[in-house]
């Protein structure tokens, strides 16, 4: 989709407007400044008529300096780090069926405890049963004999090849296997000439800068040629995915989905043929 020579971009730079819409939180790719919006200092200002839309945003000259461990804005600082949601639109429940599940969660995880240890009992017995019908059958036994009289056999074969080749195999035949042998033993050498380099570690600074492979910044590199493009960041702080919301995939089943209304409504004003 990213290749100039393909006819999705090239369809792409036929439109007199093409606009980019992406959440400006919770992207795991950049170094995200908003997600400490509430305690880093941040302005950000909004599009007229679109609470959603980023108009501009500006961090302070200097950080703002660390909150006092246990204070309260250090516990908000916390919150806001560890503060994406954990579980996905499909199971976050409306009110008041979310509390009622927070509620059985203590009578839940016993419940499930119990039931997959009688499960687990229930197998093993089962199991055990079936073994012991097995090996009480007349034609199990039978196929026991035939199995140690196989290997007994097999065992007999090897030990009298074995003794015919030490019998048999020259002196200096013995020799070169033991040359051979002592060639292929690993020596001790200066690992200073030989050894090879360990990769070097790499930092949390340094992977912040290379979060994007190569062929993706090709792919980014490619797209930010197509003529009239115009981009925006979007600001939903409720969840981590955000295509949905912005789309308006499904407001009926997804409340929070009714928001993404404002975005079409944005683009479809600056949409033109």
């Amino acid at each position: 989709m990213a290749d100039p020579t393909q006819i999705f971009f090239k369809t792409l730079c036929l439109f007199s407007n093409v606009a980019i819409y992406a959440n400006a939180i919770h992207d795991v790719s950049i170094e995200d400044p908003f997600l400490e919006y509430q305690s880093n200092g941040i302005e950000i200002e909004f599009e007229p008529g679109f609470p959603h839309i980023i108009n501009s945003w500006l961090l302070p000259d200097q950080p703002l300096p660390p909150p006092t461990i246990f204070s309260a804005g250090w516990f908000k600082a916390q919150i806001q780090r560890f503060g994406r949601p954990l579980l996905p639109p499909g199971l976050q429940f409306r009110f008041p069926i979310n509390l009622i599940i927070i509620a059985a969660i203590p009578l839940l995880i016993p419940m499930v405890a119990s039931l997959l240890l009688y499960r687990f009992s229930k197998s093993s017995k089962l199991s055990r049963a079936r073994i012991k019908a097995i090996e009480g059958s007349d034609s199990y036994q039978r196929r026991l004999i035939h199995i140690f009289s196989h290997i007994e056999n097999r065992m007999e074969n090897a030990l009298v090849d074995v003794a015919e080749i030490g019998i048999n195999t020259p002196i200096s035949q013995g020799e070169q296997i033991s040359a051979v042998v002592a060639n292929n033993e690993p020596k001790n050498v200066n690992s200073s000439s030989t050894a090879k380099a360990k990769p070097p570690l790499i930092t949390s600074q340094a992977r912040k800068k290379s979060l994007l492979t190569e062929e993706q910044g090709e792919m980014v590199r490619s797209l930010n040629t197509i003529p009239n493009m115009e981009k925006y960041f979007v600001f939903f702080t409720e969840v981590i995915n955000t295509h949905g919301i912005i789309i308006s995939r499904d407001p009926h089943r997804f409340e929070i989905h009714e928001k993404g209304v404002e975005i079409l409504r944005h683009w479809s004003e600056r949409f033109d043929l």
